[in-house]
């Protein structure tokens, strides 16, 4: 299997509610482990489907290096978020380079399933807790940026942050000349769903 192609900023799949996954198949098994071979290469602790280009409510999550062992989330929901309100610096693989303070609960209940359908209730805090939010809230459309409070700086940020993404663009357009597969709607991945 191969990396994914991401799906970045300014992309309208990462403004789109995802859909629910209906069954989980071995389509949808190849899908995540695709997402985790994405996770690892792009070296991320968490991505969403829409981020491969993908409008499913699928996350997968790999915290390893903290000895969590990764797992993914099928159609997750956010049941409780609680503890103290935390400002830390995020990151997100579709926004290349761009780290932001964002306030966030420090621990959450989330509910989903697992690759083999089987339901899961789980408690997570800290790390944990903040990239189960930030993956989550890719599934609404929702992005750590628009939780940003100091709007002069990310309007910096985000203008430097076009010309990276202009370059990745003229890059992966480079790419597809040769003969690859570079889209945000991955012919590869919707030949698996």
């Amino acid at each position: 299997m191969a990396a994914l192609p991401l799906t970045y900023y300014g992309d309208d799949l990462l403004r789109t509610i995802a859909e629910p996954v209906k069954k989980v198949s071995n389509d949808i098994r190849k899908l995540i482990a695709l997402m985790f071979e994405t996770c690892a290469a792009e070296k991320g602790i968490g991505l969403a489907a829409p981020q491969v280009g993908v409008n499913k409510q699928i996350i997968v999550l790999d915290l390893s290096c903290y000895d969590i062992e990764p797992f993914c989330l099928i159609n997750p929901v956010i049941k409780r978020r609680f503890g103290a309100i935390e400002t830390a610096s995020e990151g997100c693989l579709s926004l290349p380079g761009l780290f932001m303070e964002v306030a966030r609960h420090q621990s959450v209940v989330v509910a989903g399933r697992d690759s083999k359908g089987r339901f899961n209730l789980l408690e997570a805090s800290d790390l944990l807790a903040r990239a189960i939010q930030h993956e989550v809230d890719h599934l609404t459309g929702r992005l750590f940026i628009d939780l940003v409070e100091d709007k002069i700086q990310l309007a910096n940020e985000l203008a430097h942050l076009e010309s990276k993404l202009a370059e990745i663009r003229l890059t992966q357009a480079k790419e597809l000349q040769q003969g690859g597969v570079i889209t945000a709607t991955n012919p590869t991945v919707a030949g698996v769903l």
